[in-house]
């Protein structure tokens, strides 16, 4: 008799094999003990760094700031300016005081007239030379009369400054201004077409 084959139990069938999948942190996202301290630190140390570098960026925006409402190169002040003996209140009429007046016809701004005196004079020849001195306008000028066509008459303040005239058809002349605060140191010279020259002489 021919021994039959022993059953052995049914195995299941094998399937695919199975990864392990990861673990999967308990409930409250800390794995507790050691791991957890270890990922608390880490969130500590990340947010250290941002903070810093949001109180820098901050500062650097206020700096930035200040530089926008004040321009570069904006001028410094500067202080006011001391008003010109030009600045003062002239008489009506007037029309320059100073060295406004050098190299202006006395007639035309004012000075001559009731403005001016004859600080200086002299004789040449027949001819009668004058400093005209105006106070109010701070400038003095040269005048020649009873002159004959062709004359020449001519004021200076030192090596400084320097007007003359020639006498036309009218038998007198007279300077263009040079600003001066005292009429002695002005000279009148005249050149008459004779050939005679002559200056005036300071008012004693």
């Amino acid at each position: 008799m021919s021994a039959r084959p022993r059953r052995h139990p049914a195995c299941p069938a094998a399937g695919p094999a199975r990864r392990p999948g990861p673990a999967r942190a308990p409930p409250g996202g800390t794995s507790g003990g050691t791991s957890g301290g270890t990922s608390g630190g880490k969130g500590k140390g990340t947010r250290l760094p941002l903070i810093l570098t949001g109180a820098v960026a901050a500062l650097a925006l206020v700096a930035g700031g200040f530089f926008l409402l004040r321009p570069a190169g904006e001028p410094a002040p500067q202080p006011t300016a001391k008003p010109s003996k030009t600045a003062k209140a002239l008489p009506a009429g007037v029309k320059c005081a100073g060295a406004d007046c050098t190299g202006e016809d006395p007639e035309e701004m004012g000075c001559a007239g009731e403005q001016a005196v004859t600080s200086a004079t002299a004789t040449v020849g027949t001819t009668v030379v004058e400093i005209r001195y105006s106070k109010t306008c701070e400038a003095a000028w040269a005048r020649i009369t009873q002159a004959a066509e062709g004359d020449e008459i001519a004021v200076d303040v030192g090596t400084e400054a320097q007007e003359s005239a020639k006498v036309a058809t009218t038998f007198d002349a007279y300077t263009a201004m040079l600003a001066v605060e005292d009429p002695a140191d002005a000279k009148a010279c005249a050149t008459l077409v004779t050939g005679t020259t002559g200056c005036t002489a300071p008012t004693p």
